[in-house]
């Protein structure tokens, strides 16, 4: 379920900095998509993590990570 993805993502990458919030997507019919977002509260924190392998295994799942691609207006 949702909170608990949640907890394993904030339990996993809490290591990195504290993490403001997680996104994670649902489609339309509200099942959770393979796609999530991670705000941290400071921008060094999440430099930090995207400096590490770009690939992590969480509970038998492959996790990649990359930079949004999108600017901030």
């Amino acid at each position: 379920d949702m909170d608990t993805l949640k907890n394993t993502f904030t339990n996993h990458f809490k290591s990195y900095g504290n993490i403001k919030k997680i996104t994670i997507l649902k489609d339309k019919y509200g099942d959770i998509k393979d796609i999530a977002f991670m705000e941290f509260y400071n921008n060094k924190d999440a430099i930090k993590l995207l400096e590490n392998p770009k690939r992590f295994i969480i509970n038998k799942q492959i996790i990649s990570i990359e930079k949004n691609k999108k600017k901030k207006k």
